[in-house]
């Protein structure tokens, strides 16, 4: 209901831009009103063919909200000096900030960044750096291809173990983009391996339309040498329980006291939970690190501050402790259909435990 909502509420507000710009645009002194539509329709199939339709949408409400907030600023201005400006400065600010705005937020969402954590515990006798990884949403922002040289300079900083939280694939990743991507996990080396929990996407949400389907992900996977966890835990150089949970969507999924009752307590327990939705009873199952993407950081600003109000997430992004329970939540890698983040950051993880 809350995706519909969002939907429809976007719509109506992309039907008010175009309405909006046009009518602004006429004030900069063309005359011919059909000429603004005919600029902005060819606006949004640049937009459209050069990103997606649903970015365009979203870029239409930038300058439909950033338009009318400079509106409003020039029309206390005015008011205040008693005169007007002899051209329409809002405008021309707009035009010139927006397209800037958008820029900035494309770069984010193609440039990774490398963020780092440190947490501290007395359960581990040596220390250990754990690499995370989240949405990558193959197909969307990168390839197969593109994804290896990641993974590789992934490598060379020689973690110990890789997480991958989820969201590996999406509707529209390729069959041969998937596989492709499963292979360049299989081609690195990471000391106590790789290991999988599932996204929300990665089973796919319309059927077999893809050409494949979760149990051949898992197949593949497999075969690489990537363990997948299925609201299931192994223990690593006996002393790391790593627990993959079943997406938040699947209503078979167990509870994590299900999942950590027969487990040593005394040992490092790390969670791999893609939708970060449950902190309260993972910070009461004694485990030690959950991990978690999902969010992209929020996406876009003021998402960020609005998320954890209107959404079931607990955090949108970071780093919180909860009791003695460290959570993390990562921007992920790349990008859903929205290729925009204004605010947060496309990111791979390193995780130093000490």
């Amino acid at each position: 209901m809350l995706w519909m909502f969002i939907m429809l509420f976007s719509l109506i507000l992309f039907i008010i831009g175009i309405i909006y710009m046009c009518n602004r645009i006429n004030r900069l002194g063309i005359k011919n009103k059909l000429i603004p539509y005919l600029i902005v329709f060819l606006f949004i199939l640049v937009l459209s063919l050069l990103l997606n339709t649903i970015t365009a949408i979203i870029i239409i409400i930038h300058y439909l909200i950033i338009w009318l907030f400079m509106d409003l600023i020039f029309f206390i201005v005015k008011k205040i000096r008693k005169k007007d400006y002899k051209c329409y400065l809002s405008g021309i600010i707009t035009l010139i900030f927006v397209p800037i705005y958008i820029i900035i937020g494309i770069y984010n969402v193609y440039n990774v960044n490398v963020t780092t954590y440190d947490i501290s515990t007395d359960k581990l006798n040596d220390k250990y750096k754990v690499a995370l990884l989240s949405d990558s949403h193959m197909g969307t922002t990168f390839h197969a291809e593109k994804f290896y040289e990641y993974l590789k300079e992934i490598e060379k900083e020689n973690p110990d173990i890789l997480l991958i939280a989820g969201d590996f694939v999406d509707d529209g990743t390729s069959k041969e983009d998937m596989i492709n991507a499963c292979e360049a996990l299989g081609k690195i080396n990471i000391k106590y391996g790789i290991y999988f929990a599932h996204g929300n996407h990665d089973k796919g949400y319309y059927g077999e339309q893809r050409g494949y389907t979760s149990e051949d992900l898992e197949s593949e996977l497999t075969k690489n040498n990537v363990k997948v966890l299925k609201d299931e835990s192994v223990l690593v150089n006996n002393e790391i329980y790593i627990i993959g949970r079943k997406d938040a969507e699947d209503r078979s999924r167990m509870s994590t006291e299900e999942l950590t009752k027969d487990l040593d307590k005394s040992k490092f327990m790390i969670d791999i939970n893609h939708q970060p939705t449950d902190y309260l009873n993972e910070s009461k199952s004694n485990v030690d690190l959950v991990v978690s993407g999902h969010t992209h950081g929020g996406q876009m600003i003021p998402l960020q501050l609005l998320s954890t109000h209107v959404s079931e997430n607990d955090s949108v992004y970071g780093y919180e402790k909860i009791n003695n329970t460290n959570f993390i939540v990562t921007s992920g890698i790349s990008d859903w259909e929205l290729k925009i983040k204004t605010g947060c950051k496309s990111e791979y993880v390193y995780i130093n435990i000490n």
